[in-house]
């Protein structure tokens, strides 16, 4: 079954990958892979970034690990300062999920030479597309000391396309258990 899953990814990659449905197909395909190669620790982290994709909020241990770095940083972000932890910018950059698509699919001979930046920005784009409004919980028995309760990512779109670039913005909400709300946003940018 694994053979021709990993065909099914690599028709797709070499299509394009355009659309929301794409992204939800090849994160699919990789998930059926890593539940048939079950105990495998080392995809602990794309694992995680699939069940977003496919999942209405996240609990899990994955989840907690992800959420004990925005707990980390959230009181820099209710104050609004600049030094916040580099995990949390990584994650709010999708940096992770990038690089473990990327070291799975090479894992299958799948050859991901001809997506540039702009193809990842618009994966990246895409994907949190999906997960909007899907937040990640805190779950009081694996973090009973968090300080947060929740993470949400939102998604807005720029009216313009200045220089045939699609410019887009994410902002990661952050809430405490009193209510109070930090956000972190990225902005980026893909070939229009």
């Amino acid at each position: 079954m694994i053979p021709s899953i990993c065909e099914k990814m690599k028709s797709l990659i070499n299509h394009g990958i355009t659309r929301e449905c794409e992204v939800v197909y090849l994160l699919t395909c990789i998930r059926k892979i890593l539940e048939q190669e079950e105990g495998n620790e080392q995809w602990d982290a794309l694992k995680f970034y699939c069940d977003w994709a496919l999942h209405a909020k996240l609990t899990g241990r994955t989840a907690q690990s992800i959420l004990s770095s925005f707990n980390e940083g959230h009181s820099a972000l209710i104050s609004q300062e600049d030094n916040l932890p580099s995990a949390i910018q990584d994650i709010s950059k999708f940096t992770g999920l990038v690089s473990e698509i990327q070291n799975f699919l090479k894992s299958r001979d799948t050859n991901l030479q001809q997506y540039s930046n702009s193809d990842w920005s618009k994966f990246i784009f895409l994907y949190a597309s999906i997960v909007e409004d899907c937040p990640l919980v805190i779950n009081p028995q694996l973090s009973p000391t968090s300080g947060i309760k929740k993470v949400i990512a939102r998604m807005e779109l720029s009216k313009k396309r200045p220089s045939g670039q699609q410019y887009y913005k994410i902002s990661w909400i952050i809430t405490d258990a009193s209510e109070k709300e930090g956000e972190l946003y990225i902005i980026n940018s893909f070939d229009a």
